[in-house]
């Protein structure tokens, strides 16, 4: 049920960055990672709603897959930074 969203989440994810890169590595990360948590908090809450998941479950449901993502999004990204750095450093042309 799940792997559609979050492929989707994904897809959006490197969407933003590539589209924002060459304004700035920050903005392009945060801009994914928010693009990543939109996708994934309007996908669940309408796959909720569309199959009659209520209660505890739709809010633990919805609760996971929305702002622990943009953290975890935003750390992501943040790494991939540091690593890009160096890792390009590493590689000799």
């Amino acid at each position: 049920m799940l792997i559609l969203p979050v492929a989707a989440a994904h897809l959006a994810y490197i969407g933003g960055y590539l589209l924002l890169s060459s304004r700035g590595s920050l903005l392009a990360v945060t801009t994914a990672t928010t693009a990543k948590f939109s996708i994934l908090y309007l996908t669940v809450t309408l796959l909720s709603q569309t199959l009659g998941i209520t209660g505890k479950a739709a809010t633990t449901l919805t609760l996971l897959l929305s702002w622990p993502q943009w953290i975890t999004g935003l750390g992501g990204g943040v790494i991939f930074l540091a690593v890009r750095k160096r890792l390009f450093r590493l590689i000799p042309d």
